[in-house]
């Protein structure tokens, strides 16, 4: 009011203004304000509507990876809405749909009435769970490793999502079981549950075959050896261990088997071989021997005369000769000698029987001259049975080196047999005569009778050899001592006729008509 009112004046009635109640201006005018005793000019006024302040908060929120984002909410954190007032518009957000943290914004939020102080709010979008497992898979000792898989078990990838990276295992590449883990394996928007899975190794298969050997008798043992026939090793791989073959060193063949040899990265089938051992070549020569006819046959023995016998072995059986037993040569033959071990390459030899000694021997005779029995012999030596009719041929007869009635010893000299065998050889060996020098006296006989005898004989001719009588069972024959013997030769070959003599001093006896004197 610019002028005032007089005295206790007042003006009637009220201002107004232009209606409204948000935020703006609104013209005051003058309304019914009135006195009849005063002119009013009137200026409008202004009444100025402003915002109200209050503060918004976006709520912090969370969703998983893959799911629709949640409603963008948020609360009055600072003064007051009036009455049913709203906001309008919406919150927005920070773009992006991967795991992470994205900050909500006013966006559009708002109401024109109201100066809104906006504190941002938080969108956590969290991985998406999901359970991978790794395969169980296998391969052989050797390959390659097969590709390491893996499958979901639980959960679900969004859209076309895969999963980045490798699954790993457990080092190692000898047979056993090797765990497979995650690895790389991963996705950022995901958490992984990962269930291990197992690569298992198994033994390769190879085939190994003995090889058939060889070797001779009493010679050690070749390297057992042997060869793959199917199948491979790997790499630089070996067998250890080494083959087996069944017990025994005689001729035959033995088994080779798989003994030790083994890798535990394989598995061996094996195909036995064999060692076949065969008889060891050695040389044998029968000894050439001797024996006499009618002598038991000597031990047929033999040399080993190429290669040797192995340790203390002996050849079994004996040698053998062809049949017979007179004088001459019988082949030594192989026989039955032998021993498995061995092949013999055999030389014979010979059994010489030489003939036996057949000796005629002249029986000793003991006596006085011209009272001596008739001569005999013995034959020894014969064999076999034989019988001297069979062996001999001929008659006996015999000579001395008595040259008279001296008493001594004498030979008695055998001869006159042939041979009708190659069985024996003739030997002739001499017997004794032992003339004696005295014999007891006779009565009758003179004194000096046996000296004057002895002057007056001739002696030759009552020493003369000549066929007496048979004996009895071995032909011997006798030999004049006297007159008395019937058929006796004189030196001449003329019969002596049988005569009585008497007995002469000294044990001379002289046949009738010869005198000492």
């Amino acid at each position: 009011m610019r002028s005032q009112a007089v005295g206790a004046d007042a003006l009637a009635g009220s201002v107004t203004r232009a209606t409204g109640e948000t935020v703006g201006a609104y013209a005051i005018g003058q309304g019914s304000l009135n006195n009849a005793n005063y002119a009013i000019s009137f200026v409008d006024g202004q009444l100025q509507i402003t915002p109200r302040a209050i503060s918004i908060t976006a709520d912090t929120l969370s969703k998983i990876y893959g799911n629709l984002d949640p409603t963008l909410s948020y609360r009055v954190t600072g003064g007051n809405l009036v009455g049913s007032d709203t906001l309008n518009g919406g919150l927005d957000r920070a773009a992006g749909e991967n795991v992470g943290n994205y900050a909500v914004g006013q966006g559009s939020l708002s109401n024109g009435n109201y100066a809104i102080s906006f504190v941002d709010g938080q969108l956590q979008i969290l991985p998406r769970g999901n359970a991978v497992s790794a395969d169980l898979l296998g391969k052989v000792y050797g390959n390659a490793d097969p590709i390491l898989t893996w499958r979901i078990t639980q959960g679900e990838l969004v859209g076309g999502d895969t999963l980045q990276g490798a699954l790993s295992r457990q080092s190692g590449e000898n047979v056993g079981n090797y765990a497979i883990g995650q690895g790389s394996l991963a996705n950022g928007n995901y958490a992984i549950g990962f269930v291990d899975g197992q690569l298992q190794i198994a033994p390769r298969p190879v085939t190994v075959t003995a090889n058939n050997l060889a070797k001779i008798y009493g010679d050690l043992d070749p390297s057992l050896t042997w060869a793959i026939t199917a199948g491979n090793l790997v790499g630089s791989d070996s067998l250890s261990g080494g083959l087996s073959r069944s017990g025994g060193e005689n001729v035959g063949r033995y088994l080779i088997g798989q003994g030790s040899l083994a890798n535990g990265n394989y598995t061996i089938s094996f195909v036995d071989g064999g060692l076949s051992i065969s008889p060891r070549p050695i040389s044998i020569a029968a000894n050439g021997l001797r024996k006499v006819y009618g002598d038991a046959d000597p031990f047929l023995s033999w040399s080993v005369t190429g290669g040797l016998l192995i340790g203390n072995d002996t050849l079994n059986g004996s040698l053998t000769r062809q049949a017979g037993e007179n004088a001459g040569g019988f082949a030594i033959g192989q026989g039955s000698l032998g021993n498995g071990n061995y092949t013999i390459d055999f030389a014979g030899a010979q059994l010489q029987i030489t003939p036996a000694s057949l000796t005629v021997r002249a029986d000793d005779l003991t006596g006085y001259w011209g009272l001596l029995p008739a001569y005999s012999s013995s034959i020894v030596g014969l064999r076999r049975g034989d019988r001297a009719a069979d062996v001999l041929s001929g008659s006996p007869s015999y000579s001395t080196d008595a040259n008279g009635p001296f008493p001594g010893e004498y030979r008695i000299t055998p001869s006159g047999y042939g041979l009708l065998s190659g069985n024996y050889t003739l030997n002739y060996e001499n017997g004794l005569l032992r003339l004696l020098p005295s014999e007891p006296r006779v009565a009758g006989q003179p004194e000096g009778a046996y000296r004057a005898a002895f002057a007056s004989l001739d002696l030759p001719s009552l020493n003369t050899q000549g066929k007496g009588r048979k004996g009895e069972d071995d032909g011997a024959a006798g030999t004049c001592h006297s007159a008395e013997d019937e058929g006796c030769a004189s030196a001449d070959g003329q019969s002596v006729d049988r005569a009585s003599v008497r007995v002469i001093d000294g044990g001379m006896r002289l046949p009738v008509g010869l005198s000492s004197d």
